[in-house]
């Protein structure tokens, strides 16, 4: 096992580049191969495995970074193969379980009514079908980190302008626009963006077995999950790798006020923040597997 790790001190200070720091010390203090990777610069990848031929042939390379796009996945994948190493993830199956319009219909059955749109008409049809109020995302992401009023539209004036902010942010949406039939679930508290805190739990399986899960949120869970509860949540979450027959994926997963458990979305393992689980653990775990 080696960790492909983007992280470098001189990284802008965050609490992405933090979360990147912690996770690549606990791999290293474990003894596990990491590799550093400069972002964007190929050049400096392709040198660093020239300059390591002592490195294990034929195991699985863990990417720790940021989403990156579609084509420098590709990139590393192929950079890493010909050198006799591979990415947990190969680039068709990376796409398949971070671009909701691939991984939609894999969890059609479990989550929340949601269509695809690639432009402004598009999105009024779809909400003319699901009905007010909708909550809107890129197909990477949403803008939740700029609060509620970037997310949820009440009317087509407030549609119009949550649209238009998700279209200007590419890496966000990739020219696509998913708009989901709007549904509450249940939370505890406010957070300070506006966003409900819901109880709301993220699993991570690698190839097809569950390794660990965590309350989405970081810091104490203040709902209580029942051992029934649990056991219905992991049924779901394999059968949805089973489906989507990903090697590393994240599964998250909330509880709604009128419709039990629904999948909110799935991510590329390799990307999705571990939350509230022991970076010793999650690897040593991964090792382990």
């Amino acid at each position: 096992m080696i960790i492909l790790s983007e992280y470098k001190a001189s990284l802008r200070k965050s609490a992405g580049t933090e979360y990147l720091r912690k996770m690549e010390e606990a791999a290293r203090l474990l003894g596990i191969e990491v590799i550093n990777y400069d972002r964007g610069n190929i050049e400096s990848l392709q040198e660093t495995l020239y300059n390591n031929q002592n490195l294990k042939e034929r195991v699985k390379v863990f990417w720790l970074g940021f989403v990156p796009k579609y084509e420098e996945y590709e990139l590393v994948y192929e950079i890493l193969k010909k050198n006799d190493l591979e990415l947990i993830n190969k680039p068709s199956e990376y796409s398949k379980s971070e671009y909701f319009d691939q991984f939609y219909p894999f969890i059609k059955e479990y989550t929340i009514e949601s269509e695809i749109t690639t432009n402004l008409m598009e999105a009024k049809e779809a909400v003319n079908r699901l009905g007010y109020p909708v909550f809107l995302k890129g197909t990477i992401q949403s803008l939740k980190k700029y609060g509620w009023d970037n997310c949820v539209a009440y009317s087509e004036e407030e549609l119009e302008a949550v649209f238009e902010k998700l279209n200007r942010e590419k890496d966000f949406s990739l020219g696509k626009i998913v708009i989901r039939q709007f549904t509450k679930f249940r939370y505890n508290e406010i957070a300070g963006n506006g966003i409900p805190r819901a109880h709301e739990y993220r699993f991570f399986v690698l190839n097809q077995k569950i390794i660990d899960y965590s309350f989405y949120w970081n810091g104490t869970n203040p709902f209580k999950l029942s051992a029934l509860d649990l056991e219905r949540l992991k049924i779901i979450v394999l059968e949805i790798a089973k489906r989507i027959n990903v090697p590393f994926i994240s599964v998250d997963l909330g509880e709604t006020l009128e419709d039990g458990w629904k999948v909110i979305e799935i991510g590329d393992g390799q990307f999705s923040d571990i939350r509230n689980i022991s970076p010793f653990k999650m690897w040593n775990t991964i090792l382990r597997s």
